[in-house]
């Protein structure tokens, strides 16, 4: 092997090794620091998680106390009587709230003077209208925020069954029966 180069300067061949040991010494350590800057990140976070996690039980096991009223107590709250177009705008609106806007095979079905789902005796004069929701979603998650919604309005609402049947990673089919009251009276 020459040990002169082409302008007869001298060859040194422990150069190119020294720069791979440099490479190696600002690689390797940068490597190890790396990781323990992202394993001290992660280490953070998961405790960021648990503590979040830990929270969230607290609130879903405390008990919130609600001012629930009476049967008997709602009737002066109640409309005075059922418009069918009132309440399919309303879901519509819910629906659309909800992120349903998309769902497919969208069917309401009112059922008027349907047997009250409670076991007090009520007033002759309160009726109920069962209604029949049935669609396909692309999201089951959004039912949540579609019941949700729904108990959040003014209207009065009763959820008796709610079922969720899967098709797939994509789809699922929605029935929800539930129930909207009026008071039945002649306010003169």
């Amino acid at each position: 092997m020459r040990k002169i180069d082409v302008f007869g300067r001298k060859l040194n061949l422990t150069r190119p090794f020294y720069l791979i040991i440099l490479i190696f010494a600002i690689v390797l350590p940068g490597y190890f620091l790396i990781q323990n800057y992202f394993n001290a990140k992660m280490d953070t976070l998961s405790a960021e998680r648990s503590q979040l996690q830990n929270q969230i039980i607290v609130l879903l096991g405390q008990s919130q106390e609600e001012a629930l009223l009476e049967i008997d107590e709602m009737t002066p709250y109640l409309p005075t009587h059922f418009s069918q177009n009132a309440i399919t705008s309303e879901l519509t609106g819910v629906r659309d709230l909800a992120g349903l806007t998309l769902a497919s095979g969208y069917e309401l079905q009112f059922i008027d003077d349907a047997t009250i789902p409670f076991t007090d005796t009520l007033p002759s004069t309160i009726k109920a209208v069962q209604i029949n929701l049935s669609m396909t979603i692309d999201d089951a998650s959004k039912v949540l925020d579609y019941t949700n919604l729904l108990m959040a309005l003014d209207t009065f609402y009763y959820i008796e069954s709610l079922e969720v049947t899967y098709f797939g990673e994509d789809q699922a089919m929605v029935e929800l029966v539930f129930y909207t009251f009026y008071n039945e009276i002649i306010i003169s």
